[in-house]
């Protein structure tokens, strides 16, 4: 009996140590340096927008509500001086509606038939619509093709279909430089570990201000491995007032493949508030805005 205990106390200080070495292996990582590419290959990119915009005075709330979900086939090829990303729009979704249905909501698939010759004229425009983005070695973006002429007949329809309106706006020059400058934010100089903070100073298009330059603070939340993959998840923060009346806020998360750089998944949130004072019916009112934009995006490898 004395001696089953003995043993037992063995067994229970050996797990004890080995598990403290476990531990203690775990987390003492390595830094891990994050490249900054897109690596070659082919990927499914699926992206999705959701936008809101609130106006309360006088205790009388309106909203709007938008969603597009866009899915796009992307081929990567590296050049000498960095990349070339050619995207191919296979599908696009659209939804409008106002949360107390004074607005009836408006849908727009280009998986369907359109129901006018304008909407199926749209359709046809997006489903072959292709993109050509080339970006220098440091991932900025130094030439867009193909969008131009695209927003260009896209416009043509914007007064009478609304997804022309929204995709257009999406896909111009500017728009689409913007956004995939964001791949790249959040990247540190060099190595890292988790729980690490640093800050990165970025150009925004914001509203009123326009080009701004902002600072971004930013943390190593976690690493992972995710089958073969080793998953690295930055989160970034800004604010920021534009004027004494509107703020801005803006959050985006991003996990990044350790090994080549690509950029799996991104999400982001930007909030802007603008407070004023209104005259309605002789009396003084508070006029609150708040326009909300948020977004995800995913990207992956064909046969994955």
């Amino acid at each position: 009996m004395r001696r089953k205990s003995v043993f037992s106390l063995g067994v229970l200080l050996f797990a004890l140590i080995a598990s403290a070495a476990c531990l203690h292996g775990a987390g003492a990582a390595e830094p891990v340096e994050i490249p900054r590419a897109f690596p070659a290959g082919t990927y499914s990119m699926n992206q999705e927008y959701f936008s809101s915009l609130i106006r309360t005075l006088a205790g009388v709330k309106e909203t709007l509500q938008e969603r597009i979900n866009l899915y796009w086939r992307v081929t990567v090829e590296q050049t000498d001086a960095g990349s070339e990303m050619t995207l191919e729009l296979r599908r696009a979704t659209y939804l409008s509606r106002d949360v107390h249905q004074w607005v009836r909501p408006e849908t727009f698939d280009t998986d369907t038939e359109g129901k006018t010759e304008e909407i199926e004229a749209v359709y046809r425009l997006l489903r072959s619509a292709t993109i050509k983005i080339t970006f220098d070695a440091s991932m900025a973006v130094v030439k867009i093709e193909g969008a131009a002429p695209l927003c260009e007949k896209l416009s043509a329809s914007a007064e009478k279909v609304r997804l022309a309106a929204v995709t257009a706006g999406m896909l111009d020059e500017k728009s689409l430089t913007d956004s995939y400058a964001q791949l790249s934010f959040l990247l540190p100089q060099g190595k890292v570990s988790v729980g690490d903070h640093w800050t990165n100073s970025v150009a925004l298009t914001l509203p009123l201000t326009g080009r701004t330059d902002v600072t971004w603070e930013t943390e190593f939340l976690r690493e992972e491995t995710v089958g073969s993959d080793h998953l690295a998840t930055l989160a970034g923060h800004c604010h920021l007032m534009l004027d004494d009346l509107t703020s801005v806020t803006t959050d985006l998360t991003a996990v990044y493949n350790t090994a080549d750089g690509l950029n799996t998944e991104m999400t982001t949130r930007s909030v802007v508030s603008r407070t004023e004072t209104k005259m309605v019916n002789d009396k003084e009112w508070e006029l609150r805005t708040v326009g909300m934009v948020q977004g995800s995006q995913t990207i992956t490898r064909y046969g994955r």
